[in-house]
């Protein structure tokens, strides 16, 4: 026996199937053991020069994140039946004793969303009956924890917090990382997700800069011009420094203020106007501005008729775009973070698994609507049973109500080779004999 057979029978099939994975032995060969692998070095600019000062990221990122984070859970058994009462709804609600449901949620989806990582710490039950079951969930934060890799039979060992002075590892089963695909397969780096912010970068550092141009034009606007003699210092066309104080305030008598608007402003005194700057308007920077937040809402996959943006309204309504950045945005990112659970943590309670309840979100009940829409036909024809029929609109089923799970059909059908095909099936019927027989099994006509 050799001995990578001898380390398979000890360590089980899992170890022996990653001694064959020929991938993994290309991708990571050349990292060694417990090698740290360098994170994004734009990691933690993406929240302090982004998320931080912009407000077009804040707007986007809150956004998404608040809603996805109302969004709740069920638990089910393998079969499919919801579980009213079982441990994983304490732990999603409560996650820790510093944080309910909702801030822990934003936290785990606002990360994602700007690093491209989120990352839940947990500390197990050690033995007894609920061994591995979780005690606690804590957000960790993703632009100070690195992946520590083994090499190409383990390239997740654990995991480092780098913060402040200190280094802290954990060992690989008592975290859960969720992460948005990464296709730059460079010394580990695809075990990183990647950022929506690193496509968005050169946008996000032209809003910056527009942003604070808009700043400094409005800081500068107590002053958009110089007026001055346009005279020969030596002629009586120059003004003195009295004479331009004087010319000031006559100024300020004469033209200033909403009712003088589109006055024509008259003077005997050779003067020139030297503009200091240029408006937002003029600067385009309020243009500029809106094509950011379209780009950026193209990144993040959500209308930016959401934020206001009334020259991209491609959709009918407020509630039609709400509807498409639930779908494109909020549903995908929730359904990765319960297939990430469920991987990580739900074995650890039996047979059983989350997932999320869209069914109270008021724009997708339209969708709703369809589907119960088509779904009723089927339970007219027979195909699904009323338990079928809320099966498949998300509701929980009525058990012990035999009559739920029959199939019913409506009345007046007969069998289709019942029918003549051949022709016109009523050449087939005697109007007076089957006019007849109504009234004999009616009983019209007899004494």
């Amino acid at each position: 026996m050799t001995f990578r057979e001898r380390i398979g029978k000890l360590f089980g099939k899992q170890y022996e199937a990653d001694a064959n994975n020929r991938l993994l032995r290309a991708l990571y060969s050349y990292i060694g053991m417990n090698t740290p692998l360098s994170i994004d070095d734009a990691s933690r600019s993406y929240i302090t020069q982004a998320y931080n000062v912009n407000s077009l990221v804040y707007s986007i990122v809150s956004w998404i994140s608040q809603k996805a984070a109302l969004t709740k859970f069920v638990v089910k058994d393998f079969e499919g039946n919801v579980l009213a009462d079982h441990p994983l709804y304490n732990l999603l609600d409560i996650p820790n004793q510093l944080q309910a449901r909702s801030e822990f949620f934003q936290q785990y989806y606002g990360f994602k969303l700007i690093t491209g990582n989120t990352y839940i710490y947990s500390p197990r039950i050690e033995s007894g009956r609920n061994q591995g079951q979780a005690l606690e969930m804590f957000i960790m934060p993703a632009h100070y924890t690195e992946i520590v890799s083994d090499g190409w039979m383990n390239p997740v060992s654990e995991y480092k917090l780098n913060i402040g002075d200190q280094v802290i590892r954990f060992p690989y089963s008592d975290v859960l990382h969720d992460k948005f695909p990464n296709f730059d397969f460079d010394y580990g780096e695809e075990l990183y997700g990647m950022s929506p912010l690193r496509a968005a970068a050169r946008t996000i550092s032209k809003s910056n800069d527009a942003q604070i141009a808009s700043q400094k034009a409005f800081q500068n606007n107590g002053a958009i011009g110089i007026i001055s003699s346009d005279g020969d210092p030596m002629s009586e066309a120059y003004f003195t420094e009295e004479q331009a104080q004087a010319l000031a305030r006559g100024w300020d008598k004469k033209y200033n203020g909403a009712d003088n608007k589109g006055k024509m402003a008259f003077i005997s005194a050779r003067i020139k106007y030297t503009n200091l700057g240029l408006s937002p308007v003029d600067m385009a920077i309020i243009e500029d501005l809106k094509f950011s937040l379209q780009d950026l809402c193209r990144v993040y996959h959500v209308p930016s008729q959401l934020f206001n943006d009334d020259s991209a309204s491609t959709y009918n309504n407020m509630s039609t775009a709400r509807k498409v950045a639930y779908t494109d945005a909020i549903i995908p990112l929730v359904q990765a973070f319960a297939d990430e659970f469920n991987r990580w943590l739900a074995p650890s309670y039996g047979n059983v698994y989350i997932e999320p309840d869209f069914s109270q979100v008021p724009e997708l009940q339209a969708d709703r609507k369809e589907l119960a829409e088509i779904y009723k036909i089927g339970v007219e024809l027979g195909a699904y049973t009323l338990n079928e029929f809320r099966e498949k609109l998300g509701d929980a089923m009525h058990e012990g109500h035999k009559a739920m799970d029959y199939n019913y059909m409506n009345g007046g059908r007969i069998n289709i080779d019942d029918v003549s095909i051949e022709g016109d099936p009523l050449k087939h019927i005697d109007i007076d004999d089957y006019e007849h027989k109504q009234k004999s099994e009616s009983g019209e006509g007899q004494d």
